[in-house]
């Protein structure tokens, strides 16, 4: 049997997010909250390094002197957050450097990549023909021909104006952008360069955003009201007074009309605005989860056990995880034998 001892971790409360509920800079740029998180890191430091000298030497007022075991470490959770801390900004930072001398070496290919290939052919040219292909009866499919064409134009005019404004903001400032990339990475590491990187993602494929914004307000609308209607042909409504209970009302003659009227008018309309809502859905969805792995990869070069997986598999006895009972036969006493059992891996990464 065994009585596990819970691992020295220090959560740390998340500050960058307003009380007032607003959205802040760091839950939208990739770049200012790995700034956010570098500063702290480089705050905590010195503070680190100090509680791992006092652990050891004791106050500046009351030094103890104690003789120092080489399985043994006072406070390791100070020792350990200090120095894996370290471990991570350099390890961050070498990345970056040969990051860097990767980017200065293929400049010319990865502005050719992004002018061409990612904003030219795929934001705006498959683009306009992904919707120029729900204009025209997608897959087969008969759709309203007036509410088609309407958001259609909509979209292919959004294209327009954003290709003007890309030209205008991005595109002119590109090589300037592609020449502060590799200095960002040289002297503030990789987790820099895949923020700023993902940034710029984020940056050119905002018309995406603004097209699945309206096509989901505009289905999910359709949907509540379809669900309203519904309840007032089937002659039942909800009662806000009594905990939104679903109460049975007589509609007139007139009001079941223009309802059954208004029901299968939305019916009718909802394909086609689902037309529009699905594939802008999936194309968010996507680059969400590009955002989403950037993040976890900066998170892993953040907050990676590096120093306590090398301490592990250096001396597992300056890691311990809790204190082993096993019982031994002896007759007629009887004996348990104790002894020390490290964190296991599960326990590191959990």
């Amino acid at each position: 049997m065994g009585i596990q001892q819970a691992p020295q971790t220090r959560k740390v409360a998340d500050t960058t997010k307003p009380a007032d509920g607003k959205v802040a800079l760091v839950d939208v740029s990739l770049f200012l909250k790995q700034l956010s998180v570098r500063l702290t890191q480089l705050y905590n430091l010195p503070r680190q390094y100090r509680n791992t000298k006092l652990s050891i030497h004791g106050t500046a007022s009351q030094p103890i002197d104690l003789q120092r075991l080489d399985q043994f470490d006072f406070q390791n959770s100070n020792y350990i957050t200090f120095y894996n801390t370290l471990w991570l900004v350099l390890n961050d930072l070498f990345l970056g450097l040969s990051v860097s001398n990767l980017l200065r070496h293929y400049e010319t290919e990865i502005q050719t990549f992004i002018t061409k290939r990612m904003i030219q052919e795929v934001l705006i040219d498959r683009l306009g023909q992904l919707i120029d292909w729900l204009m025209d009866n997608p897959a087969g499919f008969k759709l309203n021909d007036e509410l088609t064409s309407f958001i259609g134009e909509l979209f292919l005019w959004t294209v327009r104006f954003w290709t003007v404004l890309l030209e205008a903001v991005v595109l002119r400032y590109i090589q300037l952008w592609i020449k502060i990339i590799p200095y960002v990475t040289a002297f503030g590491g990789l987790s820099f360069a895949i923020g700023m990187v993902m940034d710029l993602v984020q940056l050119i494929t905002f018309h995406t955003f603004c097209f699945q914004f309206s096509a989901a307000r505009l289905y999910h609308w359709q949907i509540s009201i379809l669900r309203s209607l519904f309840k007032l042909i089937v002659g039942k409504r909800i009662n806000v007074l009594r905990d939104n209970r679903t109460d049975k009302v007589d509609f007139s003659f007139d009001q079941l009309l223009l309802g059954t009227v208004l029901f299968m008018v939305l019916v009718y309309l909802v394909p086609t605005v689902f037309a529009f809502y699905l594939p802008f859905t999936l194309m968010r969805k996507g680059i969400q989860g590009v955002r989403w792995g950037c993040d976890r990869i900066i998170h892993w070069l953040n907050y990676f056990p590096l120093f306590v997986v090398l301490l592990k598999i250096k001396n597992n006895r300056r890691l311990p995880g809790g204190l082993r009972f096993e019982l031994q036969e002896v007759y007629p006493t009887t004996v348990f034998k104790m002894s020390n059992e490290s964190v296991s891996f599960a326990t590191i990464f959990k």
